[in-house]
């Protein structure tokens, strides 16, 4: 069977488990053409091009796809590719990638950011605009009467409005995948608000794939006096306010508790952040190391404590009962996104002053182990089952 992922390719963190399935040829879509080398995972056949074809049935054609999995499903073009497969018999999957947040919380985030910096494939050129439309119409031959009215209208409204208020206005049921797969239950609220997947699509469950290794190394020796602090791209992508003396700040609050309490800490960077501006710094590198590519699962599990802003990651490290710090050291304080806190395995830091009085208390302190109750209750929510099957799960309803 050949299947067709829709993902970014320079993500391979959050696609690289589809190497377990060994029966199948994959091939991966999501760039416009070729302009630089990208190193592939082993499992990925080839990489396809949108500029290399008119129109979607060119792209099942060629491919001979039989199955296309889509990280998302926001643009003119992905939408035409669902639904003219979909009206050939074949299968399409919206696949999770991370636990996302309220529906709320996710406009108001896309609210911060204009069309160009949050779609890849926004036209600059009328001639584009033109290409884009043609692919998109094209499927029309593949709508009912009773959808054609909305359909007509998503690219028009989308670019009035924003993709994610078009989405979730001009529904219609060819736009939504076959089937949904999500990591956990609160990942649907939205989803459902971008797609209405339950009213046209099969959901199913599966727990975070990501997240398979932590539960067959979560009696990792913790080493003493070992921190890591995951970073986010917020000053990079011009989210919440942050500016370069913030960022600055935070950079060189943690050199400053690091030298201060003979502490090593790892600075994990996002693949979206600049280390070039982290190296700018000149942090101590006795006591901090700033890290971004790479598998750094042993250095997580082994510190003693996690710092770190909400995220899908960190609820990974609560599933391994990792000591964590939930972050809320925005230019205005607060948790944006899951405040883990309120589960009660989580400590809460709004401001990076805390490490100078709670530091000790926190390494002292794994809420995690304490509260039994409350850990069978955050796994049940938000990653059920957590067997380090997660992965399998995937591919056996993909091949379904």
């Amino acid at each position: 069977m050949r299947i067709l992922l829709n993902f970014d390719p320079k993500r391979t963190d959050v696609y690289s488990y589809l190497a377990e399935d060994d029966k199948n040829e994959y091939f991966i879509l999501y760039r416009e053409k070729k302009e630089v080398l990208i190193s592939l995972p082993g499992f990925i056949k080839k990489e396809v091009f949108w500029n290399d074809y008119k129109n979607p049935d060119q792209i099942i054609d060629d491919l001979q796809i039989s199955r296309i999995i889509f990280q998302n499903l926001i643009d003119i073009k992905q939408t035409s590719l669902n639904i003219c497969a979909k009206a050939r018999g074949i299968k399409t999957f919206f696949l999770d990638h991370g636990i996302t947040t309220e529906a709320s919380f996710s406009m108001e985030k896309h609210r911060n950011v204009n069309n160009k910096q949050m779609f890849r494939k926004v036209p600059l050129h009328f001639r584009d605009i033109l290409k884009n439309r043609y692919f998109y119409y094209y499927s029309v031959k593949y709508i009912r009467f009773k959808s054609l009215f909305n359909f007509m209208r998503l690219p028009f409204y989308s670019s009035f409005f924003g993709f994610f208020k078009a989405l979730h206005t001009m529904t219609f049921k060819e736009r939504a995948p076959s089937e949904c797969i999500l990591f956990c239950r609160p990942n649907l609220s939205e989803v459902e608000y971008l797609y209405q997947v339950k009213e046209f699509s099969k959901v199913h469950y599966t727990g975070i794939p990501f997240f398979d290794l932590y539960h067959t190394k979560n009696d990792q020796q913790v080493v003493k006096k070992q921190l890591t602090y995951i970073d986010h791209p917020y000053f990079e992508s011009s989210f919440f306010g942050w500016d370069a003396n913030h960022h600055k700040s935070i950079a060189l609050k943690l050199n400053e508790c690091a030298i201060k309490n003979d502490l090593f800490i790892y600075v994990k960077l996002h693949p979206a952040s600049s280390k070039n501006l982290w190296d700018s710094y000149d942090l101590d590198e006795k006591h901090i190391k700033v890290v971004q590519s790479g598998d750094y699962t042993n250095t997580y599990l082994s510190s003693e404590l996690i710092l770190g802003y909400s995220s899908t990651l960190l609820a990974g490290f609560i599933c391994a009962k990792k000591n964590i710090v939930l972050l809320g050291w925005h230019p205005k304080p607060e948790v944006i996104g899951i405040d883990y806190s309120k589960t009660g395995l989580a400590h809460l830091s709004l401001t990076p002053q805390d490490l100078d009085n709670l530091l000790n208390y926190w390494m002292e302190t794994n809420l995690c182990m304490l509260d039994h109750d409350a850990y069978s209750r955050f796994i049940d929510n938000y990653n059920c089952p957590f067997d380090g099957r997660a992965a399998k799960r995937i591919i056996d309803i993909i091949h379904s």
